[in-house]
C-alpha cells in the first residue's frame, strides 16, 4: 500500500525521465538509469505516522493494518474506523497482515519480544481479542493459495539460521508447518498470481543472487509432504539492482515489488511485456530514492493500464502510494513537451 513519500519528484519531458531529490537515487549508470523509468508515475501520502507492521488493502478500498499490538482498519483515504482486535503479546514488532480469500478473518504476525507467532480475529470484531494460532520463527510474510481447490496459507519463514524457507503453515495451532521451498538469507515477501505462481524475494541469500524467483503452481505444489526444493539461479525470474522486501501482484498479474539498497526503489513486471536487453533485470521502475527503508507492499488495479503500489515506508514512519498512468495520459503530456508528474511528500 503506498500514498506517500517524501522529497520525490518525477521528471518527464519530451517523455523522458529522470528521478531528481536525493543523493544515489535510481543507480545511475553511464548517464542512463538501468532499467528505466516508466513516465508520469505519481507519488504522494496514504497515511504519515504509520509504522506499519503490515497491511492488506481490501477490494473495497479499506486496508488493514497492525498498529503497535492492534489489527485495525482504515477507509480508503486513511481514515481509522475501528480497532478490530489486540493480540495478547503485546512485544516485539509486526510483521505482516492477510484478511483471508473469505474476507472473513485477519491474520497477523510478530516476531521478538517474547517468541514469534501469528495470530487471528474475525475482520468483523470491535476491539477484539485476537488468538494465537500458530507458532513460525522469522514469520515475515503470508499469502493465500489454492490447493486441490482449497485456500490454503503459506509464509516466509526462517529454517535453519538466516536462511529463509517458504513454509505451508498449520493454522490450527499443532504448529506442524511444511517447508516448500528454501531460498536462503534474509526473510523476505511471496506473492502468487492467479495461475498459482509462486513468487519469493531473495534477499542476501548465500545460494541466489538478490531478485524473485518463481516457481510454477505444478512445481511446488509437488513439494508438499516430505520433498522440499532448495533455490538456486535456474528458478529465478528476475535479477535485482538491491534486495527484495516484499512482493504483490495486481488484479491483471503484474508483479510489483520494492528494494532497499544504496537507495530504496519500486519496480515492476509488467505481464507480457518482453524484457529481453534489459540485462538481466527486467522491470521497470516507478520511484528511487535514498533516506528511506521500504517495507510491505500491495498492489491494486492493472499497473501496465492505471494501477496503485502500496508501500511501507520504516525509516519515515509512513504508507505511501506509487500510481501509475494511464497510457492515454502519457502520450499525451510527452507529445507536448511538458513536466508530468512532479509528487512531494509531506514531511
Amino acid at each position: 500500500m503506498v500514498q506517500k513519500i517524501v522529497g520525490v519528484a518525477v521528471f518527464v519531458v519530451f517523455g523522458l525521465t529522470s528521478v531528481a531529490g536525493a543523493a544515489g537515487v535510481g543507480w545511475m549508470k553511464d548517464g542512463a538509469v538501468s532499467p528505466p523509468f516508466v513516465a508520469g508515475v505519481t507519488v504522494a501520502d496514504f497515511n504519515a505516522g504509520w509504522n506499519a507492521g503490515g497491511f492488506d488493502v481490501l477490494a473495497n478500498g479499506q486496508v488493514v493494518t497492525q498498529m503497535g499490538a492492534d489489527a485495525r482498519l482504515y477507509d480508503a483515504d486513511g481514515t481509522f474506523i475501528r480497532t478490530i482486535a489486540t493480540r495478547p503479546d503485546a512485544t516485539g514488532y509486526g510483521s505482516f497482515v492477510r484478511v483471508d480469500p473469505t474476507g472473513t478473518t485477519v491474520y497477523f504476525g510478530k516476531t521478538g519480544g517474547d517468541g514469534d507467532y501469528i495470530y487471528a480475529a474475525a475482520l468483523s470484531d470491535v476491539n477484539g481479542t485476537a488468538s494465537e494460532v500458530a507458532e513460525l520463527t522469522g514469520n515475515f510474510d503470508m499469502e493465500f493459495a489454492q490447493v486441490s481447490s482449497v485456500w490454503t496459507p503459506f509464509a516466509t519463514g526462517l529454517h535453519t539460521g538466516i536462511s529463509t524457507g517458504v513454509w505451508l503453515v498449520d493454522l490450527t495451532g499443532a504448529d506442524q508447518h511444511d517447508l516448500i521451498t528454501e531460498i536462503g538469507g534474509y526473510s523476505s515477501g511471496l506473492a502468487f498470481d492467479s495461475n498459482g505462481r509462486l513468487l519469493v524475494g531473495s534477499y542476501n541469500s548465500g545460494t541466489v543472487s538478490d531478485g524473485i524467483v518463481a516457481y510454477d503452481a505444478v512445481d511446488w505444489q509437488a513439494w508438499i509432504g516430505p520433498a522440499n526444493d532448495v533455490a538456486d539461479a535456474s528458478d529465478l525470474l528476475t535479477l535485482t539492482e538491491a534486495s527484495v522486501y516484499d512482493i504483490a501482484v495486481d488484479d491483471a498479474d503484474n508483479v510489483a515489488f520494492n528494494m532497499n539498497g544504496a537507495s530504496s526503489s519500486v519496480a515492476w513486471i509488467e505481464d507480457g511485456k518482453d524484457y529481453s536487453g534489459y540485462g538481466g533485470f527486467d522491470y521497470d521502475f516507478a520511484f528511487a530514492e535514498a533516506n528511506h527503508w521500504l517495507t510491505q507492499a500491495d498492489a491494486t488495479g492493472d499497473l501496465s493500464v492505471k494501477g496503485k503500489i502500496y508501500t511501507g515506508d520504516f525509516y519515515n514512519s509512513e504508507v505511501g502510494t506509487v500510481e501509475t498512468p494511464e497510457p492515454a495520459s502519457i502520450l499525451l503530456v510527452s507529445a507536448a513537451g511538458v513536466l508530468l508528474g512532479v509528487a512531494r511528500r509531506r514531511k
